[in-house]
């Protein structure tokens, strides 16, 4: 039994060598400040790199509601050139039957003669 405490009490004083050089070291303010430098550092990284992470969360949010927006205006584009294709043609074909009439009232016969006399 004794060996084994002998052995604890080389292990102990070991240790606690051990501990108090890192005690002295970490107390000694040129360390400390130097510890305490490298600590501020990181804790500034981490806060740019969240402020990183939410502004490209956000970045995101922008795209998904550009794109949707985008998509509203081709779609309703789409519709507005639909509708206007279908006013071109329906006015049209009224612009030909008042060509007709105005053809027919003019000169007593239809625009589809190639040959008529003038109404007079």
């Amino acid at each position: 039994e004794s060996r084994g405490l002998g052995d604890v009490y080389k292990r102990q004083t070991k240790y606690q060598a051990q501990l108090e050089e890192h005690m002295k070291s970490y107390s000694d303010p040129a360390n400390v400040d130097k510890a305490s430098k490298v600590q501020n550092k990181i804790s500034e990284v981490k806060e740019i790199m969240m402020e990183n992470i939410d502004a490209v969360l956000e970045r995101g949010e922008n795209l998904k509601n550009l794109h949707e927006r985008t998509t509203e205006l081709e779609s309703n584009s789409i519709q507005f050139s639909e509708k206007a294709t279908e006013v071109k043609k329906k006015n049209g074909v009224e612009k030909s039957q008042n060509v007709d009439l105005a053809y027919h009232c003019c000169f007593g016969c239809d625009s589809n003669n190639i040959v008529c006399d003038l109404w007079y």
